[in-house]
């Protein structure tokens, strides 16, 4: 059985990318988009853990733990403030992050389906998913506050 060989004497070359072209930007879409996502979240745990520990009294404690709860929607699910263990506080961050990549990969499947795909369209795939689950966040959060009122 005859195989084929590559002809060695004539490299493959492949088209180079435009700098700013459409190629170049749905190249980084698909390789930065779910990556923009996580950071995102990891950005935004990040803060709300800093805030908690740095800004003293109900201000510090309260408006640590919204924006925790932000970043990881699963937190109040595991009962986060009241009965936190370890265990819980990983499982409500895994699943979190979970979310949030998962989001970050929707919005790249969205906006590569589009003709020409920019971060631009990519941002307005990925904010209308991000303030639908931050006003849940928030309406759960008002529920609480006014059954605990």
């Amino acid at each position: 059985m005859a195989t084929a060989k590559a002809d060695e004497s004539r490299p493959i070359r492949r088209k180079p990318f435009v700098p700013d072209g459409i190629a170049f930007h749905r190249r980084t879409i698909r390789r930065k988009g779910n990556l923009v996502a996580m950071i995102l979240m990891l950005a935004t745990t990040l803060f709300g853990l800093v805030w908690s520990n740095t800004v003293d009294g109900a201000t510090g404690g309260l408006g640590g733990f919204a924006i925790l709860t932000l970043a990881m929607p699963f937190l109040p699910i595991f009962g986060a403030p009241t009965s936190g263990s370890t265990v819980k506080y990983v499982l409500a961050f895994v699943l979190s992050f979970g979310l949030w990549t998962g989001l970050g990969i929707f919005a790249t499947r969205r906006t590569l389906g589009r003709p020409i795909a920019t971060w631009r369209e990519w941002m307005f795939a990925f904010v209308p998913l991000a303030l639908a689950v931050i006003a849940g966040v928030g309406v759960g959060l008002l529920i609480t506050a006014i059954s605990v009122l």
